[in-house]
């Protein structure tokens, strides 16, 4: 792989606000009249969320996704008495931090596959070497 294509790209905006809702969802969580198994399953994903976006520079968006996809199981464990316990609204803003988190892991990949195929396609053209570029 090149160096063009193995440098992922991060958006620092939507970075900064995937770290703040993750602190923010974590809050309410702890807050919630969740069971404490619940509680403590959700607050390990957010945590491992968390630690991930920290990471991301050095773990890339994928590992983020692996966190995120962790976060959603956990969320499909969330059995239906505690949805209906007041806690619906906190179980649809987990989906929709996950819709967010998504977005900003595929944005992140997609950046450096869009470049490599840049670079091949400007070497394709000028007939130079990919190496060269």
């Amino acid at each position: 792989m090149d160096r063009v294509a193995s440098a992922v790209q991060i958006d620092d905006q939507l970075l900064s606000q995937l770290q703040l809702e993750t602190d923010s969802l974590l809050e309410m969580v702890l807050q919630s009249n969740f069971a404490p198994s619940t509680k403590d399953l959700l607050r390990k994903r957010l945590e491992a969320v968390r630690e991930a976006i920290l990471n991301i520079r050095i773990s890339g968006p994928e590992a983020v996704e692996a966190a995120l996809d962790g976060l959603a199981g956990a969320r499909s464990r969330v059995d239906a008495a505690e949805q209906n316990d007041g806690q619906l609204g906190l179980v649809k803003r987990i989906g929709d931090y996950l819709d967010l988190g998504y977005k900003a892991t595929q944005l992140a990949e997609s950046v450096p596959r869009l470049a490599a195929k840049a670079v091949k396609l400007i070497a394709a053209i000028s007939g130079a070497p990919t190496d060269a570029i």
